[in-house]
């Protein structure tokens, strides 16, 4: 009974956690000395730090990862890139409106999956609903099933690596129109519900052995197609979009 309460403990812990876990992008490209927007861990040890900024035209990324064997990643399938090993995560809820107590996607939420492969880096967009869809995306397994309507590669997303002995500095420029798919423009002040994760690979990069989030704490599953791409919009956490800065 104890070892039963003490998990229950952890998943609620976990979820708090999620629901409260709050940052700000700040208005701008980040240079590379700005301190990280939030902090990615593992047994309390940093493991990614990654820096957010955003202006009227695009989303800046920046992830600082700790890996021995940095940004490895040897899938060929652009839709299932995030169970071959390393990349980044964002998650995130473009629609302000939508309710932030949703517990399924609604239209405006996307994963973007950043990786570099034997062909250069990639971005790879997951659009989880959207209307007007008649032939979704299936993932399954004996497990279960997730459809993800609309799966793409955003080509206006510009991607730089840079790697050293023990991990790798990944910045992306995403324009909000590529990553909304339609023209779209951000209101300082706005709280926009979201999560940034690293997935690691094993020293190959033929297998994602951990996946790790800033808010979500329910990511220990790495050997379960629908587990790993589900959407959980109900351990995001949120970030404030900061005030703009004039030239």
């Amino acid at each position: 009974m104890k070892s039963i309460s003490l998990i229950l403990m952890l998943l609620l812990a976990g979820a708090a956690w999620g629901r409260t876990a709050k940052a700000t992008l700040p208005w701008g490209k980040p240079a590379p000395n700005t301190p990280a927007t939030v902090t990615i861990t593992a047994d309390d040890e940093p493991v990614a730090r990654v820096a957010l900024g955003y202006d009227r035209d695009a989303l800046y990324l920046r992830y600082q990862v700790e890996d021995d064997s940095p940004l490895k990643n040897r899938g060929d399938n652009e839709r299932m890139l995030f169970k071959t090993g390393d990349s980044v995560d964002l998650q995130l809820g473009l629609d302000s409106a939508a309710d932030p107590t949703r517990d399924k996607p609604v239209p405006g939420d996307v994963r973007l999956l950043l990786t570099r492969t034997a062909k250069g880096p990639i971005a790879v967009c997951y659009r989880y609903v959207v209307p007007g869809t008649k032939e979704p995306v299936l993932f399954a397994s004996p497990t279960g099933r997730v459809t993800v309507d609309r799966v793409e590669v955003l080509a206006k997303v510009t991607i730089t690596v840079r790697k050293r002995k023990t991990g790798y500095t990944l910045t992306a420029v995403v324009p909000w129109a590529a990553l909304a798919g339609a023209p779209y423009t951000p209101k300082p002040g706005t709280v926009l519900r979201g999560d940034v994760g690293v997935l690691l690979g094993d020293p190959d990069g033929g297998a994602t052995v951990e996946r790790l989030y800033w808010a979500n704490r329910h990511t220990a599953i790495v050997a379960d197609v629908p587990s790993e791409i589900v959407l959980p919009v109900t351990e995001w956490g949120s970030f404030t979009l900061g005030e703009e800065k004039k030239p």
